[in-house]
């Protein structure tokens, strides 16, 4: 089944040059036209306010449809440092820390990303609605004939979305009952009985 692209203000436009194709074929429908211009991997100083924050809009633009094309709720600056494009071998670039986290600052601030620490080393972004995550969840345990599934069933699935945070698994399960696949099976509300469909 194909992804769904992440719908944002300004769409990408995508570029597949023999060179981009190469490293990551997957992500041909979302590598921007500008993925192979070394001065994209350069902050635009302070003083130019508004190339700055185009700058990071474009790159933020770029990471939440790198994070969904990926299945990647929670990335880790210093995994994502050694990622293409982010790590760049066709220009020989790359964005260092402190760029990283400026794109995951421009997500925050626009709500669509979430740092889970002081040290901003791992973001939290996005790009599925909790709705979606549950619906998948919900499909995981059906496939494996899971009737009843807490919190710590998901964190264990080594599935994507073990990534996310207990209080977002939580909002899940709450998902899946209300809309009536699923009861809760405990009175402290931790463990769903999933219904399945005959």
């Amino acid at each position: 089944m194909k992804k769904k692209p992440v719908q944002l203000g300004t769409q990408i436009k995508s570029t597949t040059s023999p060179a981009t194709a190469k490293f990551k074929p997957e992500l041909k429908d979302i590598l921007p036209v500008w993925i192979e211009k070394p001065y994209y991997y350069i902050t635009p100083a302070e003083k130019f306010q508004d190339k700055r924050k185009l700058w990071q809009k474009e790159w933020a633009d770029f990471l939440l449809q790198w994070a969904n094309a990926k299945d990647k709720y929670v990335v880790e600056i210093l995994t994502l440092q050694k990622e293409y494009p982010f790590k760049n071998p066709v220009i020989n670039k790359q964005l260092n820390n402190d760029q990283l986290q400026l794109i995951g600052d421009f997500l925050t601030e626009k709500t669509e990303a979430l740092w889970k620490n002081k040290n901003k080393t791992h973001l939290r972004i996005f790009w599925e609605p909790l709705e979606e995550t549950a619906e998948k969840i919900y499909d995981w345990a059906f496939e494996r004939g899971q009737k009843y599934i807490g919190v710590f069933d998901v964190l264990d699935s080594k599935q994507v979305f073990a990534d996310l945070s207990s209080d977002e698994i939580l909002e899940c399960l709450i998902i899946l009952v209300k809309e009536k696949k699923g009861e809760w099976a405990d009175k402290k509300k931790e463990m769903v009985y999933l219904i399945f469909p005959v």
